[in-house]
């Protein structure tokens, strides 16, 4: 049997130990022992020079990953998840350059994920969930540059997301839900323009919701509830056109859900309970939209401080514009937490001042509203300018949105 080649065994109810007579088979490339009851990694397969598939796993597998596996130079796919396999994940595995997959979930791995991961250039998938991995998540895993899908949910992992993760511009999925991760979620995510899904629910995480999430072009599912979250809910998630499910709930957002999410036409389900701070828009066509999901408070568009003591905006935020592309009409909404004189500028893409509307005098209030009837506009792509001018101070929020035929 010295020349084989391939050996597969699998769903046979083999049990007892992986043979250490194996590591003999020089030429094996592949070596497929899954779906049996067999218990143990002998370390003689580390011999195995030439193997490129290694799936030993659904066994009964126990005691470590033999760190000899990090000579198998030539290995691209190592799979030994659902096994009973405890210890820590060996560094030596950041040996194997050629590693494309690498498959290690459902197991008890303890410890933390080696830096030494980030060596594995080619890898295209890591699953290391549903262990007991604790530690942070090492920024070497931005290294990962051709990693389409990353999973890490359910484990103990603590400390911040690196903004490393940024990097992987290839990324397709990304989990890290049911850990103890704090800090923000970092901005440098709004990179990942090939990202379908987002989960991250079920951590410690805080801060605001980054506008550079709006970027993520081809997200299917964004998944943050059951975390700390807070301020408003970021205007540029409208700008997720593929977007079919979004989880906020359990969180400490406040604010008005911004009226872009008309936008998303493709929604299935939207979860926002237990935030509360958080309102929908009182008008017809968003109480319409959003009571296709889960209804909630509605924000109060009229109050005032003297008459009211419902709690009021405490800082500016543009919600956005809608309808967005337009054609007759556009509105301008946002949060003001003072009253004001707001100025509105419209600027082509030539930098040139085409529309401007001034002294616009509003109250206090969530969802404040500015509609530009039928501005004399050429198709196109479009910037407005508001300058807001209240006994706070004068600021400048900016916007974009499209006019078409």
């Amino acid at each position: 049997m010295a020349n084989l080649k391939e050996l597969g065994l699998s769903s046979n109810n083999l049990t007892g130990s992986i043979p250490p007579e194996i590591g003999s088979l020089r030429n094996l490339k592949v070596l497929y022992l899954g779906y049996n009851n067999l218990t143990s990694i002998p370390p003689e397969i580390g011999n195995l020079v030439n193997l490129e598939w290694l799936y030993l796993g659904e066994n009964n597998l126990t005691g470590s990953i033999p760190p000899e596996i990090g000579r198998l130079a030539n290995l691209k796919y190592l799979y030994l998840s659902y096994t009973k396999l405890t210890g820590s994940i060996p560094p030596e595995i950041g040996s194997l350059r050629n590693l494309k997959k690498l498959w290690l979930r459902f197991n008890n791995l303890t410890g933390s994920i080696p830096p030494e991961i980030g060596r594995l250039a080619n890898l295209r998938g890591l699953r290391l969930d549903e262990n007991n991995l604790t530690g942070s998540i090492p920024p070497e895993i931005g290294n990962l540059t051709n990693l389409e899908v990353l999973r890490l949910d359910e484990n103990n992992l603590t400390g911040s997301i690196p903004p490393e993760i940024g990097s992987l511009s290839n990324l397709e999925f990304l989990w890290l839900w049911d850990n103890n991760l704090t800090g923000s979620i970092p901005p440098e995510i709004g990179s990942l323009r090939n990202l379908k899904e987002l989960w991250l629910p079920f951590n410690n995480l805080t801060g605001s919701i980054p506008p550079e999430i709006g970027n993520l072009a081809n997200l299917r599912e964004l998944i943050l509830d059951g975390n700390n979250l807070t301020g408003s809910i970021p205007p540029e998630i409208g700008n997720l056109r593929n977007l079919e499910g979004l989880r906020l709930d359990e969180n400490n957002l406040t604010g008005s859900i911004p009226r872009s999410f008309l936008n998303l036409l493709y929604m299935r389900y939207f979860y926002w309970s237990n935030n509360d701070g958080l309102c929908a828009p009182p008008d017809d066509e968003f109480q319409g939209w959003i009571n296709r999901f889960n209804p909630g408070p509605t924000c109060i568009s009229t109050v005032s401080v003297e008459e009211s003591n419902y709690e009021l905006p405490t800082f500016f935020t543009l919600q956005g514009s809608y309808p967005n592309p337009f054609r007759e009409a556009v509105t301008l909404q946002f949060d003001l937490p003072y009253p004001a004189y707001v100025d509105v500028e419209i600027i082509d893409m030539m930098g040139r001042v085409v529309y401007d509307l001034s002294d616009v005098s509003l109250s206090t209030g969530w969802a404040r509203e500015i509609e530009l009837h039928s501005p004399n506009l050429a198709p196109g792509t479009y910037l407005y300018r508001l300058n807001v001018d209240s006994p706070e101070g004068n600021s400048t929020h900016t916007g974009r949105f499209v006019k078409i035929q």
